[in-house]
């Protein structure tokens, strides 16, 4: 699995990029962050690296900060933002069921829209921090992967996931 990251200038020139993969495991040099935390203004996306040979149980990107690892689940850090907020899982319970969504509950509140890519809200998901999401396309080389890029007013950055258009 591959997870590539860019990161454009104010200009929308290619400043830097970083590739993340399972594949070099001693390449893996990111900071692992006992205790990290989601901010919900900053934070754009959530990796599940679970199953990945290196340390960490999550890929953390931000538009603030570094990329970074975490040994809490996805489902952790999304229960732990959830419960930070003024208002509170048990409503995006009762929203979601009334809808009949039962499995990948999306997180809508306020100015938040968070989106679990894969896998359950009961389990490890990749997510998506939709509220940043600027724009989202198919990768024209690889139909299996997708672009989504962010901006936050100051600084861009583009995610190639591995994740179909559709899927998103």
């Amino acid at each position: 699995m591959e997870l590539k990251l860019n990161y454009y200038d104010e200009f929308q020139q290619l400043s830097s990029k970083q590739i993340f993969t399972d594949r070099n495991p001693q390449n893996w040099n990111l900071p692992l962050i006992k205790n990290a935390k989601i901010c919900g203004d900053t934070t754009v996306y959530l990796h599940d690296i679970s199953a990945w040979n290196i340390p960490g149980e999550t890929l953390i990107i931000d538009t603030e900060r570094p990329p970074h690892t975490t040994d809490q689940s996805t489902r952790k850090l999304i229960r732990d933002f959830l419960r930070s907020q003024p208002c509170r899982d048990i409503f995006i319970r009762m929203m979601t069921d009334h809808l009949n969504i039962t499995q990948a509950r999306p997180i809508v509140f306020g100015t938040f829209r968070v989106v679990p890519l894969n896998g359950t809200t009961r389990g490890s998901a990749d997510w998506v921090f939709a509220h940043r999401l600027r724009d989202l396309y198919a990768d024209p080389e690889d139909s299996r992967f997708s672009f989504l890029n962010f901006d936050d007013g100051k600084k861009s950055l583009q995610v190639h996931v591995p994740f179909t258009e559709s899927m998103i």
